[in-house]
């Protein structure tokens, strides 16, 4: 049984697209394009990426946080 469903990291603004796009480069694997995501809040915008062994992170802003 999984415990952790996923590790959620806050970044920058700024940061967002970036690292995205390096876990992209380092062979991960997109399980959500970068994206805004309303249903959380407004301004929430999170991708999600996942390596071999199926550790999945969450890259999100939160501007109305």
């Amino acid at each position: 049984m999984a415990l952790l469903d996923h590790l959620g990291i806050t970044v920058d603004d700024l940061e967002r697209g970036r690292l995205h796009t390096i876990a992209m480069d380092a062979g991960w694997t997109a399980v959500r394009d970068p994206k805004p995501y309303p249903r959380y809040s407004e301004g929430y915008y999170a991708s999600f990426v996942e390596d071999a062994d199926g550790i999945r992170i969450e890259f999100m802003v939160n501007g109305a946080a």
